[in-house]
Order: C-alpha cells, then sequence, then structure tokens
C-alpha cells in the first residue's frame, strides 16, 4: 500500500504518542497498622518496586498509643491539648500535631493519583482534620482538605469515617505529576471537649499513584528515530 506525505506521518506519530502513555498503576504506600499482638505496625505494606514508603510517624506533637489489640494509629490522650476547644489549625501547625509518611522514587518519577483513609475519635478528640502535602506546602491555607466537626466514633478505635483526595481530577493536578518524594500530613485540630477521651486515630491509609514503566523512554527514543526516518521518506 502507498502512503501519502500526511498518512505516513500520521501513522508514525500515534505510534509515538501509544508509547508515550505507557505506564502503570500502582498502590505506593499503603499503611493498615495491623495488629502482632503486642502493638500495631507502622511500616507499608505495598509492594511497589518503583517506590519506598517510609514508616508512619508522627510530628514532635503527637505520639503514637498502643491500641490493645486494634491495628490503628492513635495518638495519646494528652495529644493535642494547646489548641483548646476552639478551631485553631494555626496552633496544630505550630505544635507539630500530625500523622505523616514520606514516598520516594527509587529511581524515575512518579505521578500522584489518589489518596483515602479512615479516620476517628474518641469522646472528646480533636473534631477536625486537615490533610497537607509537601507540594502544596504545610501552612495555614496550603490544605487539599479540611472536615470540620466530624463525629464520635461509636466504637472506640475503630474508625468509621473516611476520607480522600483526587489529585488527578484537581485543578493543579500538573503539580502532582513527575515527583521524586513527597511528604504527607495529617493535622488534627479542635478538640471536642475538655475532659479525657482525647484520642484521634486514622486507619487504612492507601495513595495511588502512576509510574512510567523503565523500558518506555528506549522505545519513546527508538520511535522517535522512526518518525524522524519516515519525515525524511515522506518529505522527500
Amino acid at each position: 500500500m502507498k502512503l501519502n506525505k500526511r498518512h505516513g506521518m500520521t501513522a508514525a506519530l500515534v505510534v509515538v504518542s501509544g508509547v508515550l502513555v505507557s505506564a502503570k498503576a500502582d498502590i505506593v504506600a499503603n499503611y493498615t497498622f495491623d495488629h502482632n499482638g503486642t502493638t500495631a505496625t507502622y511500616n507499608s505494606t505495598d509492594t511497589d518496586t518503583s517506590t519506598t514508603a517510609a514508616d508512619f510517624a508522627t510530628g514532635a506533637g503527637f505520639n503514637f498509643t498502643n491500641p490493645t489489640t486494634t491495628g490503628i494509629a492513635r495518638t495519646s490522650q494528652t495529644d493535642g491539648l494547646d489548641g483548646g476547644t476552639v478551631e485553631n489549625l494555626a496552633d496544630a501547625i505550630l505544635n507539630n500535631e500530625y500523622f505523616t509518611f514520606t514516598v520516594t522514587a527509587d529511581s524515575g518519577t512518579f505521578d500522584l493519583t489518589s489518596i483515602s483513609f479512615d479516620y476517628g475519635r474518641w469522646l472528646n478528640g480533636a473534631k477536625d482534620l486537615y490533610l497537607f502535602t509537601s507540594v502544596d506546602g504545610f501552612t495555614d491555607g496550603d490544605q487539599l482538605l479540611k472536615i470540620n466537626d466530624f463525629a464520635q466514633s461509636t466504637v472506640n478505635d475503630v474508625p468509621e469515617l473516611s476520607a480522600g483526595f483526587d489529585f488527578a481530577a484537581a485543578a493543579n493536578a500538573e503539580d502532582y505529576e513527575g515527583l521524586t518524594s513527597v511528604e504527607f500530613r495529617i493535622y488534627f485540630d479542635h478538640r471536642a471537649g475538655s475532659g479525657g477521651g482525647n484520642n484521634v486515630f486514622l486507619d487504612n491509609v492507601v495513595v495511588n499513584a502512576v509510574i512510567p514503566e523503565p523500558a518506555t523512554l528506549g522505545l519513546v527514543a527508538v520511535f522517535g528515530g522512526g518518525v524522524l526516518f519516515i519525515r525524511r521518506r515522506f518529505m522527500i
């Protein structure tokens, strides 16, 4: 079959565009905090081999308190007292009252697509939650997600609420693409009461991302050369 110049160039560009979008979607962080009989565990159980998710941790203003049998990330009853019973995110930021973890590419980059998690509180625990990333910053106004006045869990240490954020659908989605590392922080603020039972807790923290396949760049180079060849061939 004889191709004209336009058809030849179109065929070449279709091939290359197929290569450019070659990537894999994967879970790059997965924290289930499974209880091992003694304590909850804070390592990520994801199986992605292109990235590393650091152990789940806290800011200096929070401390893990070990649930007796439940696999969750839980603060102690004395944490989160600084802001009192009024909304005061600035104080929570100042006093480092957050959970945190970081995902780092072992090589290459990744594009964030989503994060999801379960959360809850005891009777007088903080009832406002804020999600931040290092892409946007960690100051008041940089938060991607804000949840106000969420309800107390009906059973202590059982997260009954769920939340998440879709990075791919965000207005600035391109800011979450081509990352080599990103830190997540989930702040809590605004205690529901002044008595005991101030714990807040998280579970099932999952981050999804798209990761370029290792062979993709080489294929782009090969097909890029093919485009040049075809272009020269049909320009003659």
